[in-house]
């Protein structure tokens, strides 16, 4: 009988010194993965979503604006791109004005109205071709960074699902930014929706091919969008002048996210 009790017990603890030795292994492969990647201690997480927002771009995204690029005629295109644009300058104005930034106030202002008024409602980008310029280069402002400029400078890496890269501080702020756009609060519902499926969809036009060399020259694509990514964020933070970083790697950021 006793030995009847003992071998269930064995058992028993035979597979909690297994699950603690494989519990043991997770912790010290994250403890690893997060001392290598100390601004993405999401990883785990954030991977999986990134798996995800795969699918959903391969199956709808991409798709969408391959035909839209094969459709449309690029002057038509940009014009719809300009138009997108203008209709961020609001978030850009009010991020200015929250950041005491009056140089980058006065930009966005002055681009909001000639374009609107002059560019015939943003179609056509009448500010960028003055003297000076009022050039977008780096101009765009978010909540997000008005958080950093107010000190919430370091934050962890996050996957939004379905809109894809940004970090925990810039996803606090995306309520924020979508409540400045203008068709948010005078387009009904749906109009509002169609317009952000429109500018998605107008997005990932601009960064097909971009996109597309990336992933098939990475080893990770996961680690070299994120490489990408963040270092963006650092550029827009300072304005175009980030201080130097320990570790920083150089690279074309405009090839990847340019406007």
């Amino acid at each position: 009988m006793f030995a009847a009790v003992r071998r269930p017990a064995a058992r028993l603890a035979s597979s909690m010194r297994a699950w603690l030795a494989a519990a043991l292994l997770v912790l010290t492969l994250t403890a690893t993965a997060a001392a290598q990647t100390p601004e993405d201690p999401l990883e785990p997480l954030n991977r999986k979503i990134f798996g995800f927002n795969q699918v959903v771009d391969g199956a709808f995204v991409e798709p969408a604006a391959i035909m839209y690029e094969g459709v449309v005629p690029g002057f038509v295109r940009a014009r719809v791109h300009n138009v997108f644009l203008n209709l961020t300058e609001p978030v850009n104005l009010l991020n200015a004005a929250l950041q005491g930034n009056g140089e980058r106030f006065g930009d966005a202002f002055g681009r909001l109205f000639i374009n609107t008024t002059l560019g015939f409602g943003g179609l056509f980008d009448v500010a960028a071709n003055l003297e000076p310029p009022y050039d977008r280069h780096y101009a765009s402002e978010d909540f997000g960074q008005t958080m950093a400029v107010w000190g919430w400078r370091d934050s962890a890496y996050f996957v939004v699902p379905v809109l894809g890269p940004s970090t925990v501080r810039d996803t606090v702020g995306l309520p924020a930014d979508f409540a400045a756009t203008p068709p948010s609060f005078f387009a009904p519902t749906g109009v509002s929706l169609a317009l952000s499926a429109g500018r998605a969809v107008d997005a990932r036009s601009q960064v097909l091919d971009e996109l597309e060399e990336l992933e098939r020259s990475s080893l990770d694509f996961y680690a070299s969008l994120r490489s990408v990514f963040l270092q963006r964020r650092r550029n827009e933070i300072f304005n175009g002048n980030p201080p130097p970083q320990d570790g920083d790697t150089m690279f074309e950021e405009d090839e990847f996210f340019a406007e």
